[in-house]
C-alpha cells in the first residue's frame, strides 16, 4: 500500500501535515528539501580565486 508519492514534484506537492503523520519529522524534511528552490550545485565546476593571501604563523610571540 503506497501514499501516492512517486515523483519528487508529487513530495513537493503533497500535504507536509500528512508527510508528518506518516513518517514522522522526517516527512516535514523531505517536504522542505523538495520544495527548495535554490539553484543546484555542480560539484564538478571549479570556482575561480578571488585573492590570494599570505600569511604566516609563528611558534612563539615576537615583540
Amino acid at each position: 500500500m503506497g501514499i501516492g508519492i512517486e515523483t519528487l514534484g508529487d513530495l513537493a506537492n503533497s500535504d507536509p501535515k500528512i508527510l508528518k503523520s506518516l513518517i514522522g519529522i522526517n516527512g516535514i524534511y523531505f517536504w522542505q528539501y523538495a520544495n527548495d528552490n535554490r539553484p543546484v550545485l555542480d560539484y564538478n565546476c571549479k570556482k575561480v580565486i578571488q585573492t590570494i593571501g599570505n600569511s604566516s604563523t609563528l611558534y612563539r610571540r615576537f615583540v
